[in-house]
């Protein structure tokens, strides 16, 4: 099984519950819960399947929301709580692009006090270091066999001046080899 909120078109917050086994398909949709409310989803959820049909349910995927953890935990209560591949992956990208956007701002702030006549240092794809982390940050959420040459180019020289990003990013990506 499956749980998580959707909004829909007018604002609307739903919980959602779907048979992952349905592949989209007919039967698929368990529930559509309106609000996410962690008590009344739980109390709608185990008035309406039998304690033996919640029983056999062996695995909810959920994201890394606590209300939506609590409500797989007391509604399916023999099942394993898994957090979904996307949230989690999700967290990590943002954890890199965060140290890229810390290096951003020291780089700015560093350029603030420094001298207006002195010019950025220019590196050898033709962009300064303020421009390399602003390009940068798709680029940082992509595994290296996509990248372009020239963000290939900009990566390495990020890499070479900031080896930090450089080890966040390498444990990002070997994070999203084991999902």
């Amino acid at each position: 099984m499956s749980l998580d909120e959707t909004c829909l078109s007018n604002g609307e917050v739903w919980t959602v519950l779907t048979n992952k086994d349905g592949q989209g398909g007919k039967g698929t949709l368990a529930a559509a819960i309106p609000g996410t409310k962690s008590d009344e989803i739980i109390s709608i959820l185990i008035a309406a399947m039998s304690k033996s049909v919640r029983r056999k349910v062996k695995e909810v995927t959920c994201n890394l929301s606590p209300s939506m953890m609590l409500i797989a935990g007391e509604v399916f209560y023999n099942a394993h709580v898994v957090n979904d591949r996307f949230h989690v992956q999700q967290v990590y990208n943002e954890a890199v692009d965060e140290i890229r956007i810390d290096i951003r701002r020291q780089l700015i702030a560093e350029e603030n006090i420094r001298d207006k006549s002195t010019t950025p240092v220019t590196y050898s794809n033709g962009e300064t270091m303020r421009q390399i982390l602003a390009r940068s940050k798709h680029t940082l959420m992509m595994s290296q066999n996509k990248w372009t040459d020239i963000q290939r180019h900009r990566v390495n020289i990020l890499f070479k001046y900031h080896p930090i990003l450089k080890s966040a990013y390498t444990l990002a990506m070997e994070l999203r080899r084991i999902f």
